[in-house]
């Protein structure tokens, strides 16, 4: 049960940011001036970074989950 608030906690977090950096991207893209420029490649940097730490957190998540279940089919306690 923990487990799983956890992982919904941490899916609807995800969501949270996905929406606010799309509502930031927006604003970059439609700076016209050399701030903007600076902007889009600091922000592609930023993207790039979150997408390889979201694939990472994605394949911690999956290895957890995998260890869990198969506790489980073997009978054993998982927590506690």
């Amino acid at each position: 049960m923990a487990v799983s608030l956890f992982f919904a906690l941490a899916g609807l977090l995800l969501l949270g940011i996905a929406r606010q950096l799309t509502a930031i991207d927006v604003v970059i893209w439609s700076m016209t001036d050399e701030r903007g420029t600076t902007l889009r490649t600091r922000w592609d940097r930023l993207a790039s970074y979150m997408l390889l730490g979201g694939m990472l957190l994605l394949s911690v998540l999956l290895l957890i989950t995998y260890a869990i279940v198969a506790r489980i089919e073997q009978r054993f306690a998982v927590f506690g």
